[in-house]
């Protein structure tokens, strides 16, 4: 029989010495069981395979199937005792596992409170020694027995336990202070010496929030010593003006980039921490630390940031005074311009514009790094990241009252969606709108009455005013772009959309057109007048067909001061002599025109320039949504360009009807009257002496030559095309109205005045038409 072992657990107060001897014999013991185990089971399966193999070797017959029969019964009730004694083995095998487990816990937790003893004295010998680095070790070694063996507390004494939780509140104090004094003196060995020990000592969060809390206070400073700084030139610049300038309203503000580069340097410290600490602190705390210290960042930037903000919006708050509402004043006063001063205005919307763009900049550049920091992170850390974020979030909102609710969540890369500079940036952008619109809306009221058309350029068709609308514009649109602020730059084409659908198509446009008309068709009534403005132009001859206008020398003194601008005699005043000071294009039909189809063109290119300004953006995924909304947004200004052509296209044609009136319609007329039933003699008659063709290309000609010195080539096709279809309906309906009857020729031609061609009138109508086609061809690219 096996000899019974005891199994009742050793009390936890029983000496080391009697703990290991007991384990000693228990050891042996189990040793002997295993090796009778053994045993056992080898004898079993020997007698089993000797069982099988006399079995095969009895022949079968009823005898010794008897003998075999009893001989297996034998063998089975020695195998089932067999079975039963491995079976109390394994028993006793597992209690002695369990006794064994039991002693070795007691062992180790009799050796915890040896080494806490041990160690409690050689960290004190340590900080008397001021080895801050050894007594930190020793504290981890005790904090790291007290998590392994949470009911050391219950065995170990209390005063060795107090002495511990002593000694661990004396080095955490040290090595705050030295971590505090490595970061004042960016001592980096310092730095990073102190938070190697801050995991073992299990202060990782408490160093990294005073890692954020430094950083965000030498910021701070920094920042509040440059605002204060930047703050107390400008006064000293005010007062300086004031007194030069004897201002009697007070408060001079002085525009300058010094609150921008402010701002801008706020941004740039940032970057600057995170360059020089992003290495330092993924090592010794860790990714997904680091980013708990960008969102320290964030927020402090977002302070500076708005501090700064709020100094220029007070600032600039007097220039700006109801400059928002100004665009809504008479469009034709030209007292507002008096009063107002654009190039502050232009300036403060500007500067409005480079705040939001380095703000937006800012937060592309700290998302983006953190973007970079999380790719690195497991999934349970990003997650946990995550959690943490809303967590802060939610205790955020919980500490907002009597205020409008932040929304502090957290995008996937662990920062803030929306925080305080978020909105301070979406203010200012509502602003702007506003402020831009009033600022173009001004500029068309001063273009308008600046409006000058320069009469010593023969060259320039076109006034002022289109330059200087445009320019407008195309800046607005620049700049608005420049914020990547695309919402607001959608506003702000919008606002142009309806700024030149409406205000400068009526009065920079319409009016002109209108104004003009009448002054232009009285210049046009005088024949001598068109041959005077073109007889400078070349010395070419003017026509071979019978010119019924005669060309006058009684006004080229008056050409002699403006080098012969074509449209000189037009600008006079009432006495017919005494030149204009100043012509506009509400004096000038074809400058007004000129200015309708150059507006068009401008158009064209203003979608254009905001497209490719649209195009340089940032390529993510939120500004790709809003890029293709932007896009949307300037096709509105093909609508724009469709009404300028039309307004074009309904010039041309007025123009047309002039010319045509004053010089055109005798030399058409005449088609009516020629005789195409004509005799050989007749035909080289007509072929000397050209009735209608040649006269009609001449006049022409003369027209032709005098739009081409005040119109661009745009309105000059226009026109021939629309001469050209009414000439081939005038000519188609000459056609139409004769008869190939010549049976009845003489009684028709008298009683319903039917022409008729004999064939050499048919070759001369068919020159005559050639002749015009060739013409027209050859003074036109779109014929």
């Amino acid at each position: 029989m096996l000899e019974q072992t005891p199994t009742d657990a050793p009390s936890c107060c029983c000496s080391v010495e009697t703990a290991d001897d007991l384990m000693s014999r228990l050891q042996d013991r189990e040793s002997e069981v295993d090796e009778d185990l053994s045993r056992l089971y080898k004898e079993a399966s020997h007698k089993l395979i000797e069982h099988h193999h006399h079995a095969a070797g009895y022949q079968v017959t009823r005898d010794d199937d008897v003998e075999l029969q009893e001989e297996i019964i034998g063998l089975e009730a020695e195998v089932s005792e067999l079975s039963q004694t491995a079976g109390e083995l394994s028993s006793r095998v597992k209690e002695l596992d369990n006794t064994k487990h039991i002693l070795q816990e007691a062992h180790d937790l009799a050796q915890g409170v040896i080494t806490i003893h041990h160690t409690v004295n050689t960290c004190n010998e340590a900080l008397l020694n001021d080895n801050v680095d050894d007594a930190a070790k020793d504290i981890a070694k005790i904090r790291e027995i007290k998590q392994k063996y949470p009911k050391i507390c219950e065995v170990c004494d209390n005063a060795t336990m107090k002495e511990s939780k002593r000694l661990e509140d004396e080095v955490c104090s040290s090595v705050r202070k030295a971590f505090d004094r490595a970061i004042i003196g960016a001592d980096k060995d310092g730095v990073s010496r102190c938070a190697r020990l801050f995991y073992p000592l299990g202060m990782t969060t408490e160093a990294v929030a005073r890692y954020v809390r430094f950083i965000r206070q030498t910021l701070a400073e920094q920042c509040k010593l440059k605002l204060s700084s930047v703050i107390a030139s400008n006064d000293n610049a005010s007062t300086t003006r004031e007194s030069n300038d004897g201002d009697r309203d007070g408060g001079v503000v002085v525009i300058n980039d010094k609150y921008v580069n402010t701002l801008t340097n706020v941004f740039l410290a940032v970057a600057d921490i995170i360059q020089d600490h992003q290495r330092n602190i993924e090592e010794e705390f860790g990714p997904m630390n680091f980013v708990m210290v960008l969102r320290g960042l964030q927020a402090e930037a977002d302070t500076q940031a708005i501090a700064v903000i709020n100094r220029i919006r007070v600032s600039r708050k007097r220039i700006m005074k109801d400059f928002e509402n100004t665009g809504d004043e008479v469009m034709e006063d030209a007292r507002i311009l008096t009063s107002i001063d654009l190039g502050q205005k232009d300036a403060v919307i500007d500067e409005m514009c480079i705040i939001a763009q380095r703000c937006n900049q800012f937060e592309h550049y700290i998302h983006s790094v953190s973007r970079q920091v999380v790719a690195e992170l497991s999934s349970e850390d990003h997650k946990k990241l995550i959690n943490d974020g809303e967590q802060q979030g939610e205790e955020g909102r919980n500490r907002v009252k009597n205020k409008v609710d932040h929304n502090l969540t957290y995008t996937e890369d662990g920062l803030a969606v929306i925080t305080d500079l978020t909105e301070t940036v979406q203010d200012i952008m509502g602003e702007y709108v506003l402020y831009e619109r009033s600022f173009i809306l001004t500029s068309i009221i001063k273009a308008i009455h600046e409006d000058r058309i320069d009469i010593d350029d023969p060259q320039q068709m076109t006034s002022s005013v289109v330059d200087d609308v445009f320019f407008v514009l195309h800046k607005a649109i620049q700049r608005s772009l420049s914020t990547a602020d695309i919402d607001s730059s959608c506003a702000v084409i919008n606002h142009i959309v309806q700024v030149l659908g409406n205000e400068y198509k009526s009065i920079c446009l319409d009016r002109p057109l209108q104004d003009s008309k009448r002054n232009f068709a009285s210049f046009l009534a005088h024949g001598d007048y068109i041959l005077e403005a073109i007889s400078g132009d070349n010395d070419e001859s003017l026509g071979q067909g019978n010119n019924s206008i005669a060309v006058s020398t009684g006004y080229a003194h008056l050409h002699t001061a403006h080098h012969h601008h074509p449209l000189y005699l037009m600008y006079r005043q009432s006495d017919g002599e005494t030149p204009l000071d100043v012509v506009t294009s509400s004096q000038s039909w074809p400058h007004a025109l000129s200015n309708t189809a150059l507006s068009a063109v401008y158009v064209d290119k203003l979608r254009e320039s905001a497209a490719s300004a649209a195009a340089a953006l940032t390529t993510d995924n939120d500004v790709h949504d809003k890029k293709e909304m932007f896009l949307h947004t300037i096709q509105q200004l093909e609508q724009v360009r469709s009404e300028f052509d039309e307004l074009t296209h309904l010039g041309c044609k007025m123009c047309l009807h002039q010319v045509k009136v004053q010089y055109l319609s005798p030399a058409l007329a005449g088609l009516d009257g020629i005789n195409y039933d004509i005799d050989e003699d007749e035909y080289n008659d007509y072929q000397i002496n050209d009735p209608f063709a040649q006269h009609f290309i001449n006049e022409t000609d003369i027209v032709l030559r005098f739009l081409r010195l005040v119109l661009p080539s745009s309105c000059i096709n226009i026109i021939l095309g629309l001469l050209v279809d009414q000439l081939t309906t005038r000519m188609e309906r000459f056609l139409l109205s004769s008869s190939p009857s010549p049976q009845q020729q003489q009684q028709q031609q008298q009683q319903s005045g039917i022409r008729f061609f004999s064939i050499l009138g048919a070759i001369q109508f068919d020159q005559d038409v050639r002749r015009l086609l060739n013409y027209f061809t050859s003074v036109s690219d779109v014929i």
